[in-house]
């Protein structure tokens, strides 16, 4: 990912519309699900795994599985 100086979403700041990078969005909310759970039922999350869907599904599948394998992660951490 690069910076967020040239425009282009980083793990701590995603874009704000995933339809221009909707892999590089979801890359950087992966980062994001390793603290805040809810990040997946966010709007722009949700819109961007939908075009991602739509238009590559191999990307969808690639991305899915990671976002549940870091889901898993996630809850693991935070067990009570």
């Amino acid at each position: 990912l690069q910076s967020p100086e040239k425009g282009y979403p980083s793990a701590a700041t995603p874009s704000p519309d995933p339809s221009e990078d909707p892999i590089g969005f979801i890359e950087a909310v992966l980062e994001r699900l390793k603290t805040d759970v809810g990040v997946l039922a966010e709007a722009p999350v949700v819109a961007a795994f939908s075009l991602l869907y739509d238009t590559d599904k191999p990307a969808y599948l690639r991305l899915r599985q990671r976002a549940k394998l870091q889901n898993k992660d996630c809850e693991h951490e935070h067990a009570l």
